[in-house]
């Protein structure tokens, strides 16, 4: 049975993308971990909108097909921008903001739609580049608000990947110290993003435990005392 018959005999066609949920960071309404600055506030009031304002966007892992055409799109952004050839790659910002640029406007869609056939959040259907223009024409994005919608749709994208993202507690230590011994970058970029962030609790995790373990208790602190 050819692999497309397959596919049609489990059902899976008729199925769709699961969309996740992400709040969208404006340039006027820091997150909730950020302390408001006045400016912002006095800004926004001016604007006609005194409290922080929250946009969520739809956010889909890509296909293969998706994945070939936002390559495309970002090595044509550095070379729209002077970037040599050997130089585009995640290295070089320009590169790197132009391949957020195309991914962002192919996953992110209207979190309300048709999950079958969503519109897309930024720009016109069928129309990446028209998508590219808004967020960089947007007053309310900040290349953070790139970087940021980017790594939430990796970490989505290892999220609903059948691969295996985990590492053991074992695996986890030994990535650790690579990380740890190394002058540079290499081991940690080399992990995809859900990686990262099993890294960051874990390495959390063993921190709390330790300061847990060495923090005084009680009865030994009214002894001193």
């Amino acid at each position: 049975m050819k692999f497309e018959e397959q596919l049609k005999a489990r059902n899976v066609v008729q199925g769709t993308r699961a969309i996740t949920r992400v709040t969208l960071p404006l340039v006027n309404s820091p997150g909730p971990l950020l302390v408001d600055q006045p400016e912002l506030a006095e800004q926004r009031a001016r604007d006609g909108h005194p409290e922080r304002i929250e946009i969520v966007v739809g956010m889909r892992a890509i296909t293969p097909l998706e994945q070939c055409e936002i390559l495309v799109g970002a090595n044509g952004y550095a070379e729209q921008h002077g970037v040599p050839l050997e130089q585009r790659n995640d290295l070089n910002p320009i590169y790197s903001l132009g391949y957020n640029l195309h991914l962002l406007a192919i996953a992110c869609v209207d979190p309300d739609g048709d999950a079958k056939d969503p519109e897309p959040f930024f720009g016109a259907r069928g129309n990446v580049q028209s998508a590219v223009e808004v967020m960089l024409r947007s007053p309310h994005l900040t290349r953070d608000s790139i970087t940021f919608l980017a790594a939430h749709q990796e970490a989505w994208q290892d999220k609903v990947s059948p691969q295996a993202t985990r590492l053991s507690p074992d695996q986890l230590w030994e990535v650790m110290g690579e990380v740890a011994a190394s002058t540079d970058l290499g081991p940690f970029l080399n992990m995809r993003p859900g990686m990262h962030l099993q890294l960051l609790r874990f390495s959390v995790s063993q921190l709390l435990s330790l300061l847990a373990q060495n923090k005084p208790s009680d009865s030994s602190s009214s002894d001193k005392s």
